[in-house]
């Protein structure tokens, strides 16, 4: 029996493609670990809701790649003493990489941030929307819209809360589209 690799929630697992064609996969329970390590069923994810790895969007293979390249920057990578991000950083923004993937939420860009750290930045008309994770381990999120007043808020370093954060700025630069 083959399998195809399949991307859920911070882990990749193997679910075996059904017999009704190509594509298809079987609705399968994969394992999670509850408190103090007891395994425990998780719920029966539909297939037809994974998207294969190999399906990727290639947005995100370019923003990995982009990622990588500014965790190799050196210390004042602009002249002007800026501290290069930290591993951490990196890691972070990778994850909201991740979370934006599953919102089909493509960055604008993915930069260094001059405060050190990594920034990754969503626009849609004149909605503009950023989390930036610092190497102090602080993350923030941001939207503003035009000239209207900028909201900040703190992000913990959970998976649930940069999903929170991506799912807000997901609805805020939605509601452009439908201004």
């Amino acid at each position: 029996m083959s399998t195809v690799p399949v991307s859920l929630d911070r882990g990749t697992y193997p679910l075996s493609p059904a017999a009704t064609g190509i594509g298809a996969f079987a609705t399968q329970s994969l394992p999670h670990v509850a408190s103090f390590g007891e395994a425990v069923e998780a719920p029966t994810f539909a297939a037809e809701k994974i998207t294969p790895i190999r399906e990727r969007s290639d947005w995100l293979l370019g923003a990995y790649a982009e990622l990588a390249a500014l965790g190799r920057l050196a210390n004042n990578w602009d002249g002007c003493g800026a501290v290069a991000p930290a591993t951490m950083a990196v890691e972070l923004a990778r994850e909201v990489l991740q979370i934006a993937a599953d919102f089909e939420l493509a960055p604008c860009s993915i930069d260094a941030s001059l405060d050190g750290g990594v920034c990754v930045s969503f626009v849609c008309s004149d909605h503009y929307a950023d989390i930036e994770c610092f190497n102090s381990g602080e993350t923030l999120a941001v939207v503003s819209k035009g000239g209207e007043q900028t909201q900040v808020w703190a992000v913990d370093n959970t998976h649930w809360s940069i999903t929170q954060a991506v799912k807000r700025i997901a609805g805020f630069l939605n509601r452009s589209t439908n201004s």
